[in-house]
């Protein structure tokens, strides 16, 4: 992992890209588009279920 900053966000481990939504994600749960780059990326800290190699990042996890 990167350095913090002084506004304690890590810029090395961050990704900034387009989360791929699928169409009309306000009323399509916000779910991702295979390939993105929000699925399979969080931490593992819960315990809570999901799909694929690691948790999607956001609020949903797609393609299950």
């Amino acid at each position: 992992m990167g350095a913090a900053f002084a506004d304690g966000h890590d810029r090395q481990a961050n990704v900034i890209n387009n989360p791929q939504w699928i169409a009309n994600p306000a009323t399509n749960d916000y779910f991702t588009q295979t390939g993105s780059p929000a699925r399979d990326r969080a931490l593992i800290t819960s315990g809570e279920s999901y799909c694929g190699s690691a948790p999607d990042l956001g609020f949903r996890e797609s393609g299950c």
